[in-house]
């Protein structure tokens, strides 16, 4: 186990980085279009943005990954993210940014896929709990300390703009060292949409909704924070609650799934975040400890639905395609993503805090009922025959997902005894 962390040790590095700056630039994005008074339109576009560049990132990354080679990809997209990076202080103009933004995510994606499949090779036949867990706890932790970081610049400024291209620079640092093998990629298929729903129509409903939420979020709640008057320091510090209560949350509710069941724990998550939302309409906002309790809340609440919708998936799911419908799950949670902060900003403008606190409302309480619905209509699995749950970091990749060690039994039935495998085979 200790040979695993320490040879997993340089990606989880490159991760902890290129997270940290990933999680600044977001939320800078977010503040600084406010700040340039761009139009509802424009701002729900550039916003969507960085999740058209993600999809598209995750359909072809792989493919440039089997051409090329893991440490070639990620360089070239270390390079693109330094440039677009910079390139968004020059550029003002809300095409412009749309596009970058495109790029941003499409380089992201590429990034994402070279470290999770590293670290899926790495964590093959052993040890991918525990891989995965410091995945997770690495990811959103960077990504809370990142609003930290923020704190220290003046938002839009060369300074803040220069230290995050530094960083997705110094990101590329460990990668380019590490003397592990680059691994093999796996062939990326997908379960047909069709299939997908019918073999588990709440896992289905539950990863689009997951996207809207996330992609919100992560997106539009920095604007929703501005809205209600606060500074850059203060929306920060919120971010921070809203991505800590994510990250703490994530076990005791997956703790509550695997002895409730999946059903009633996305029906639980679903209607407490529909009430946090009805809260936040009736609340005074403008009480700082209101707006830091409304915000840990929706993030404890609202960043542990795509965990639960992947494990029911996974419960239901036959063994043998588990990665094919994975891969599907991930294409329907982005369709999620990019409608959730445009739908969201346009209503965070045109109706305040209520309009996006009415979209995120009115969508989990949509989950919970499409819950009771399918609940009362189709039988659900024993709670002794669910696959125990595994905490996941932010969705990017099909690769994170091969860490779940959930896939071990479906990995095991093409495994051949006879040939060598995994990194450290020479």
């Amino acid at each position: 186990m200790l040979k695993l962390v320490v040879s997993s040790g340089p990606l989880l590095t490159s991760t902890a980085v290129l997270v940290l700056a990933h999680g600044m630039l977001m939320t800078t994005v977010s503040l600084v279009i406010k700040q340039q008074g761009y139009s509802t339109s424009s701002m729900a576009f550039v916003l969507a943005a960085y999740n058209v560049g993600l999809a598209l990132g995750a359909w072809f990354q792989g493919g440039l990954v089997k051409k090329y080679g893991h440490i070639r990809v990620y360089a070239g997209m270390a390079a693109l993210l330094v440039n677009v990076t910079l390139l968004m202080f020059v550029v003002r103009h809300p095409l412009g940014w749309f596009l970058l933004r495109v790029a941003v995510g499409f380089a992201i994606a590429g990034l994402f896929v070279v470290i999770e499949s590293w670290l899926s090779e790495l964590a093959t036949f052993g040890g991918r709990g525990v891989l995965l867990s410091l995945y997770t706890l690495i990811s959103q932790g960077s990504l809370a300390a990142g609003q930290m970081v923020l704190t220290g610049y003046s938002m839009g400024s060369l300074e803040l703009f220069a230290f995050m291209a530094a960083m997705f620079a110094f990101s590329l640092v460990p990668i380019v060292f590490t003397n592990n093998l680059q691994p093999t990629m796996s062939e990326d298929v997908r379960m047909g949409l069709r299939s997908f729903w019918k073999s588990t129509p709440l896992g289905g409903y539950g990863c689009f909704v997951s996207g809207i939420v996330q992609g919100s979020l992560l997106s539009v709640l920095p604007l929703f924070a501005a809205n209600v008057g606060r500074s850059a320091t203060e929306i920060s510090y919120f971010m921070t609650a809203m991505l800590l209560g994510g990250l703490i949350a994530q076990w005791p509710i997956g703790l509550l799934s695997d002895r409730l069941g999946r059903e009633w724990s996305l029906l639980m998550i679903c209607s407490l975040f529909s009430f946090v939302a009805v809260a936040g309409v009736v609340l005074p906002l403008s009480s700082w400890y209101v707006l830091l309790a409304v915000g840990g809340l929706m993030g404890a609440l609202g960043l542990a639905i795509y965990p639960v919708a992947l494990a029911l998936t996974h419960d239901v799911v036959e063994q043998e395609k588990i990665t094919s419908a994975t891969g599907t799950f991930l294409i329907v949670f982005g369709v999620g993503a990019v409608l959730g902060p445009f739908v969201g900003s346009y209503l965070l403008r045109a109706f305040g805090p209520v309009g996006l606190l009415s979209w995120l409302g009115g969508a989990t309480g949509s989950l919970a009922i499409w819950s009771i619905i399918v609940t009362a209509n189709r039988p659900s699995l024993p709670v002794e025959e669910q696959e125990p749950f595994m905490p996941v970091a932010l969705p990017v990749t099909l690769a994170a997902n091969e860490l779940d060690p959930r896939l071990d039994s479906q990995m095991m039935l093409d495994f051949d005894d006879d040939e060598p495998h995994g990194p450290f085979h020479s």
